[in-house]
């Protein structure tokens, strides 16, 4: 916190002119630079710390080199914006990079003038009071904007990790990652099909498995709780919103993975299956890819018809497989058909999030 003393004077049409001076209260300006590839535990304790100094006086500039193939800017970016809101600017540039051990181009007059130039503009201001970093070059990006040195646990002792090493798989540091990254590349899988070919009962299962969580189909839930449980044409953006609200609510609490009962896909089809007229969100939103929604899981209708009093059918299915089918293969997501009994289907359902969770690994490395 630091204290500014500033002057005024009464009006200049009286007389005597009187003059106060009073300290005003500010708070000290700070930088972080980084590319937080990806944003860590580490990340976070030393961004909370320079947050807590500065407040609003923090200036947290995240890097993104197009000459070079860095996973997932966006999603970076997202997530400390979600955290950190305006204090956070993106950079990107094509500038020459320093090696991460010893950073001795930070020495290099060029080199520095470059940053410095790019910062400033980026940032839109000339000098800070601060600049935080977790690695020795701060020390030199210190001088460049005539700051103090705010070095956070550079040998890693307060949080024993680093980002290259969380690189090779994201999945096995799970738990080092920043809350808000984690929920922007969480892979969320949609386990869709036919009524009663045991989407439910396999997402319960696979959950149970992944030590995760799973988003309910939410027009059942809301259907079960009416007495005459029918359902009317502006039930379905009720029922895409809820069901949209409760899978970010969950997304929270997921463990690498997230197992979702249908989507807005699903919701479409069934309004249109059931004769109702979808609303014109409806239809935007249930024939537009959702880019969260890394695979899904088409169940086939190859096991018994269970009735209860919220399916349509009285002995069997509405619509064909190729109803559900094809609306997701137009719209360019990754299927997995799984059939057989439901042990089978359990098998197949858990290689096949195995195998995409590994895929989904690759990105980030």
């Amino acid at each position: 916190m630091h204290f500014r003393m500033e002057h005024c004077v009464s009006s200049p049409y009286a007389y005597p002119v009187n003059h106060y001076f009073f300290w005003r209260i500010e708070m000290p300006t700070g930088l972080v630079l980084g590319k937080f590839m990806p944003p860590t535990k580490g990340h976070m304790y030393m961004l909370d710390m320079a947050y807590d100094m500065c407040g609003d006086g923090l200036t947290i500039v995240m890097c993104h080199n197009v000459t070079k193939s860095e996973p997932s800017p966006r999603n970076r970016l997202d997530a400390l914006q979600k955290r950190y809101g305006k204090c956070v600017k993106y950079l990107v540039h094509s500038l020459p990079e320093a090696p991460e051990k010893g950073w001795p181009l930070w020495k290099d007059l060029e080199f520095k003038t470059d940053w410095w130039d790019a910062l400033q503009r980026n940032s839109g201001r000339m000098k800070f009071d601060y600049v935080f970093a977790s690695e020795k070059y701060g020390e030199w990006l210190a001088r460049c904007f005539i700051a103090e040195f705010i070095p956070v646990d550079i040998n890693r002792q307060v949080v024993p990790i680093s980002a290259s090493i969380i690189r090779q798989n994201i999945f096995e540091h799970w738990d080092m990652l920043m809350p808000e990254y984690r929920e922007e590349i969480l892979p969320r899988v949609v386990v869709a099909g036919m009524e009663s070919c045991g989407k439910t009962t396999l997402c319960k299962q696979l959950a149970a498995h992944f030590k995760t969580v799973w988003v309910p189909e939410y027009a059942r839930e809301l259907l079960e709780a009416r007495e005459d449980k029918h359902c009317y044409d502006v039930d379905y953006d009720l029922f895409l919103d809820g069901r949209t609200a409760s899978e970010n609510a969950l997304a929270k609490q997921a463990n690498k993975v997230l197992i979702c009962d249908t989507d807005a896909v699903a919701t479409l089809i069934w309004c249109k299956l059931l004769g109702n007229t979808p609303s014109k969100e409806l239809v935007q939103r249930g024939t537009t890819r959702n880019p969260k929604h890394t695979l899904v899981l088409m169940l086939k209708d190859d096991i018994p018809f269970d009735k209860d009093d919220i399916r349509y059918g009285d002995n069997k299915r509405i619509g064909t497989y190729e109803d559900f089918y094809d609306p997701y293969k137009s719209l360019g997501y990754p299927i997995v058909e799984i059939s057989g009994d439901r042990n089978e289907r359990f098998t197949r359902s858990v290689v096949a999030i195995q195998q995409h969770l590994e895929q989904q690994a690759a990105l980030y490395r």
